[in-house]
């Protein structure tokens, strides 16, 4: 510190498992000069502390004692399980069907997300008021997963410091599951890829709809994306497909398109396929699929991997699951 105030930072250290500190030198290595100090402590879920400022003289050893750090009033932490609806199994975010749920705080009848997560492999959540500083309140949790309907629970009050267990959570699947999916190759120079998914209708009862492709082209120097829907014959015929399946029935859906050899370097192609139910199939989507994305590099079309290329899927088309509330 000086005569204008504390500003200088000389070090920066965690307290060990009993809460003590050290300084014995800065961050280069120099032993601390005699002066005069301050030291500012924090910790997840508590007030940060700062001292007043304190003489040291050359060679002297100074224990400033116990640094009380006031815990904050926040919840202590939100638990539960994301379930299938149907079949009562966990719903995992770490692979298909890539779950996530959202923590949301509801004030004057309006609810926005604080902390969200990725069930794990039992389907298991948990939010932390420490680690995300939420105070107490009114919540609701938002699920989302890859054919199933987003999902909202009723709203529940969580205290200060108080564990709440909200039990299984449950996710309802649509009606079509998506299956084995064959991505969009497209060729070194450009040209003809051809890529297909198959659905399976898990019911109750017959399924008749339409399904579709859609293609979001990303262009360099361009101010937005062209997005076009194709057909099994590509965008010249782009009408989609009907659908008929019985319950428990399968079929593959087919879609190519042709991309020149024109394009320009930096383009990104990505590619999905929606299957919407009657009447009115547009309107009444029952899930959606992305399938790939490929980027033209060094003159030849490169495919990106799945996490890759639906990460940037997202990002693209400002489609995040934290976006779509």
């Amino acid at each position: 510190c000086s005569a204008f105030g504390c500003f200088e930072f000389v070090g920066f250290q965690q307290a060990d498992f009993d809460g003590r500190f050290s300084f014995m030198s800065d961050p280069f290595g120099s032993v601390l000069s005699a002066g005069t100090y301050q030291v500012q402590a924090s910790a997840a879920g508590f007030e940060s502390l700062t001292t007043a400022p304190f003489d040291v003289s050359e060679g002297m050893a100074l224990d400033l004692g116990d640094l009380p750090l006031i815990r904050l009033q926040l919840i202590g932490t939100v638990s539960g399980r994301a379930i299938d609806a149907v079949t009562g199994d966990p719903v995992t975010g770490f692979m298909p069907p890539f779950a996530v749920v959202f923590l949301e705080r509801c004030d004057n009848h309006v609810c926005f997300a604080v902390a969200g997560a990725n069930p794990d492999l039992e389907g298991r959540f948990s939010f932390d008021g420490a680690v995300f500083s939420i105070p107490p309140g009114t919540f609701r949790l938002r699920g989302f997963a890859d054919d199933y309907r987003e999902s909202v629970s009723a709203e529940f009050v969580v205290g200060a410091f108080e564990n709440v267990d909200t039990g299984d959570f449950p996710l309802t699947p649509f009606p079509i599951q998506f299956g084995a999916v064959q991505e969009c190759q497209v060729p070194p120079g450009g040209g003809l890829c051809e890529f297909s998914i198959t659905a399976s209708n898990r019911g109750p009862g017959r399924y008749r709809g339409e399904a579709w492709a859609m293609v979001d082209l990303f262009t360099p120097g361009a101010s937005r994306n062209t997005r076009f829907q194709v057909g099994n014959v590509g965008a010249t015929n782009p009408m989609p497909q009907r659908v008929n399946l019985r319950q428990g029935e399968s079929t593959r859906l087919g879609f190519r398109l042709d991309i020149p050899a024109t394009a320009l370097e930096g383009t990104f192609v990505c590619v999905t396929i929606t299957v919407g139910r009657d009447p009115y199939p547009q309107f009444n989507s029952q899930g959606d699929r992305f399938i790939s994305c490929s980027v033209k590099q060094g003159g030849n079309f490169q495919a990106l991997s799945k996490k890759e290329g639906r990460q940037l899927y997202h990002e693209l088309t400002g489609t995040s699951r934290g976006k779509r509330h």
